[in-house]
């Protein structure tokens, strides 16, 4: 893998090379490193960075520390997964419940889809497959998420940076769970919503779908 830049720093007598990767390093890249090269990755962050394996370690994690974990909603990891959640879909309870599938591995809202029934789950690499929740928090009528931005410089021990300033992310269509299809109604991304006919569609009262926290 080629590092897409290479910055060099003096301090004193001690050079110091810091290497910045389009992706995550291997392993080996980390192994290789020499004491006087920093990377702007941490190793193993793929455990956390793609979507079925934070499913799998916020279940182990709600197996060892139970309730605590209860706000992760049900979720299943497919194909493997797969008649697991066909004996939930068809539990007494779950009639016409929501389901969001997203691809593990992709980001900016690409391949999402929001299902009713059975025949509208299609999905061609492996996916996490969560119960929905159709009853969110919204403000003026529109979904919104929060990015909060934490700085790790170090992991032993570990150090964290909580900056003060971050976003809020907004929907461009007022909230519809008779419209499962309008990606601008159901999904924050700012890629997505950036083609919407306009900030602050459908007759809601936000022009601008980021706001700064502060």
């Amino acid at each position: 893998m080629e590092s897409s830049m290479e910055e060099l720093e003096v301090s004193g007598d001690e050079l110091i090379i810091y290497v910045f990767y389009v992706y995550r390093p291997s392993l080996g890249e980390f192994r290789r490193a020499a004491p006087y090269q920093k990377l702007q990755h941490i190793p193993k962050t793929g455990r956390i960075c793609t979507k079925d394996n934070l499913a799998r370690l916020m279940k182990k994690m709600k197996q060892l520390y139970g309730r605590v974990f209860d706000f992760t909603p049900t979720t299943f990891i497919l194909p493997n997964e797969y008649k697991q959640f066909i004996k939930d879909f068809n539990m007494e309870g779950n009639e016409g419940a929501l389901w969001i599938c997203k691809p593990s591995d992709l980001s900016r809202g690409r391949g999402i889809t929001i299902i009713d029934n059975m025949d509208s789950l299609k999905y061609d690499q492996q996916s996490v497959l969560q119960k929905y929740i159709a009853n969110p928090l919204l403000i003026r009528g529109l979904k919104w998420d929060m990015r909060i931005y934490v700085a790790i410089p170090q992991m032993r021990p570990m150090k964290l940076h909580l900056y003060t300033e971050g976003l809020v992310r907004f929907g461009t269509d007022r909230y519809d769970t008779a419209q499962l299809g309008n990606l601008f109604s159901h999904l924050t991304n700012s890629s997505i919503n950036k083609y919407a006919h306009g900030a602050g569609a459908e007759g809601t009262q936000v022009h601008d779908n980021k706001w700064t926290i502060s």
